[in-house]
């Protein structure tokens, strides 16, 4: 008996330490963000988060120091330990501390993604690799990023798949692709979508007006008037009654039927009903929903959580590293998965606000 009550307590000490670290981090990143007058917050990613003051970009980790100055033109979530940033009209990618991975020479670029990310200079793309070395060189007129080893690229109206190497392996021809997914990518061409595998073998012979990616096996298909589920051999498994469909997020996929939204399970049962007027995708075990501008988080049996108080709002990036941005009219802060919020911390004397109006 006195070994479950000793065990009890140090579980409930336990939980009572994580949620006061969680507390105790909020109430930094609320010092932080008044004493700085940050004018905008992202999500974290990779321990950073993108803050705006005055219309310069920088990035601070959890306990709200800014890790790297406020000073670049524009920004973008780190990924895969980098992010790309402006300075003087031109891109160069930085890691988490701040330190150079490229010289400031590109136009534009993306971000990284399974080891490559797309660069542009002087109106032409290529990819570079996390060395920073230009590995493919700039020579296409648009390139997609690369999902399972594959990229997406188009030179002088010709658009074909390429591997890390540059290297073509499928030419499409007369055929318009997006994305390999499961090993599978949609294509169209004169006789409609199908789909076809990477060695650009098409699956199976029957075409459908619209077509949509494999995603745990299933994907949908049909026309406008009537759309099915099927497997990887063209088979229906099921009628399709959504007019939208997401990725599979955490076991769960966003729908959408009679401008409802709703989430169904692999099975393809509607395991949680299209009842709200919006619904975001699972992220760390919770998805965003709202009802009569009312946002509320929900788990994966979709239990509300919390509720957001009225007024408050988050963006559509979802809890990343256990915080989610989310904005009070001008104001921005976040949320932790209890629904606290940097929002706790204010009081009616603190001046100035803790955030400028954008304009």
């Amino acid at each position: 008996m006195l070994k479950r009550v000793l065990l009890l307590t140090s579980v409930l000490m336990m939980a009572v330490g994580w949620s006061c670290a969680q507390t105790d981090e909020l109430e930094l990143l609320y010092k932080s963000i008044r004493e700085n007058q940050y004018n905008y917050l992202s999500g974290f990613h990779d321990g950073r988060a993108e803050v705006w003051r005055n219309y310069k970009v920088g990035f601070i980790d959890h306990k709200g120091r800014e890790v790297i100055a406020c000073k670049y033109e524009r920004g973008s979530n780190f990924s895969e330990g980098f992010c790309h940033v402006r300075l003087d009209r031109k891109v160069a990618f930085i890691d988490t501390l701040g330190r150079p991975l490229t010289k400031f020479e590109y136009d534009s670029a993306n971000s990284f993604k399974e080891g490559m990310a797309a660069v542009n200079k002087d109106g032409k793309y290529g990819f570079i690799d996390t060395n920073g070395q230009l590995v493919i060189e700039c020579q296409y007129d648009k390139v997609s990023f690369f999902q399972e080893g594959l990229a997406l690229v188009t030179r002088d109206g010709q658009s074909s798949f390429i591997d890390k190497s540059g290297n073509v392996v499928i030419a499409l021809k007369d055929r318009k692709s997006s994305f390999f997914s499961e090993g599978v990518a949609v294509f169209y061409d004169s006789l409609g979508a199908g789909y076809m595998d990477k060695s650009g073998h098409v699956l199976f012979d029957t075409r459908y007006e619209q077509a949509f990616f494999f995603d745990k096996g299933i994907a949908w298909a049909g026309s406008e008037k009537s759309f099915n589920f099927i497997n990887r051999q063209g088979e229906v498994l099921a009628p399709c009654p959504y007019v939208y469909r997401d990725f599979f997020h955490e076991g769960l996929a966003t729908v959408c039927r009679d401008k409802k939204y709703g989430y169904i399970d692999q099975t393809l049962n509607e395991v949680i009903p299209c009842a709200y007027d919006y619904a975001e995708a699972f992220s760390e075990g919770l998805a965003e929903v709202s009802t009569d501008k009312v946002y509320s988080f929900i788990n994966t049996k979709g239990e509300v959580v919390f509720t957001l108080k009225e007024g408050y709002v988050s963006g559509s990036e979802g809890f990343s590293e256990g915080l989610c941005p989310i904005s009070h009219g001008a104001a921005y802060g976040y949320v932790d998965k209890e629904g606290h919020t940097t929002f706790d911390y204010v009081k009616w004397s603190d001046e100035p606000h803790p955030i400028q109006v954008l304009p």
